[in-house]
């Protein structure tokens, strides 16, 4: 996910305090709540990889209960799964966050 531009997409996020917007996409509604929410999940857990200052904002913005409450929505989605263990995997990569 964004190949060669990864540093200046978090310095993006990071200058316009995108956190707590891109957090609040995990809790969309259906009909697109699973396509909202799969995808903010990507976007978390590459926001947050090396860039301490993006994992601890999206910590502080609800991430963590954000992903961990599309996934139980999803129960039986294999694919939202995956992306939610993958964005709490980033943000685990921070000792601060936990």
């Amino acid at each position: 996910l964004w190949s060669g531009f990864r540093h200046q997409v978090q310095a993006w996020l990071d200058e316009f305090s995108a956190h707590n917007t891109l957090v609040s996409l995990l809790s969309v509604v259906e009909p697109s709540g699973r396509a909202a929410g799969y995808w903010a999940c990507h976007v978390i857990g590459r926001a947050a990889h090396e860039h301490t200052r993006n994992a601890q904002l999206l910590a502080a913005a609800g991430a963590v209960a954000g992903v961990c409450a599309l996934v139980e929505r999803h129960p039986r989605d294999s694919e939202v799964h995956s992306a939610g263990a993958t964005a709490l995997s980033y943000l685990a990569l921070d000792e601060r966050v936990l």
